[in-house]
């Protein structure tokens, strides 16, 4: 049922075929700007961000990673609100004793971890070419720590293309959570009515709709 209301809001504002009716329908709605989440609505992972942390410590050969990789994401946060994996391997170097190069490397290790475990939600796939056809504007919006060229490598490993912006908290210093990084996007597309699609009732849902967004409600089923 929730995914029949995605679809039909979907074909509702981005309509098809060659009837008058559809061509006037596409004209009113030419000012669409659509915003998708990433992790758990455009793409899922097969493991648990714990699994991700564990595994690129076995890489490593580092007894623990999984937690020094926590505990060192939240002292990182402490710091700045928004940080980048570069930010929270600083800290883990310290912790773990790892020399620049060292770091360097594992930060290259987590980040083939997620390439190797990152998959399409089939739906959103979906869902997501039926707005590109319609030549709207596409953006992706994420609250992450990983920076925008591996944002853009996942996506399009997955078969996400076509979009005009990639909006990533870690590179603007705010996020969804605390609607910095929404406030930025109305500042560049205020002149169009967006939606935003995401999983996170709070970040994806609230906070959008508080800043003048409207907001649909994606529940991945596992």
């Amino acid at each position: 049922m929730h995914c029949c209301y995605i679809l039909s809001t979907a074909c509702f504002i981005f309509p098809t075929g060659n009837s008058e009716n559809t061509r006037c329908r596409l004209r009113k709605r030419r000012s669409f700007c659509v915003s998708f989440d990433i992790f758990d609505t455009l793409i899922f992972r097969s493991v648990s961000p714990k699994e991700v942390f564990d595994n690129t410590g076995r890489t490593l050969g580092i007894e623990n990673f999984g937690k020094i990789r926590t505990d060192s994401e939240t002292e990182a946060r402490k710091e700045k609100k928004e940080p980048c994996i570069n930010d929270i391997y600083r800290i883990i170097a310290v912790k773990a004793g790892l020399t620049d190069k060292a770091a360097e490397e594992a930060v290259k290790a987590e980040c083939d971890e997620e390439f190797s475990v990152c998959r399409a939600d089939p739906f959103m796939l979906d869902v997501y070419g039926r707005v590109i056809s319609c030549g709207k504007t596409v953006i992706i919006t994420s609250d992450m720590y990983l920076p925008e060229s591996v944002i853009s490598k996942l996506l399009c490993d997955n078969g996400f293309s076509g979009y005009e912006k990639l909006f990533v908290s870690c590179e603007y210093g705010c996020g969804k959570a605390d609607g910095g990084l929404y406030r930025i996007i109305k500042n560049e597309y205020g002149g169009k009515r967006i939606v935003h699609m995401g999983d996170n009732y709070m970040s994806d849902v609230l906070m959008a709709g508080k800043a003048g967004f409207e907001a649909v409600y994606y529940r991945r089923k596992a």
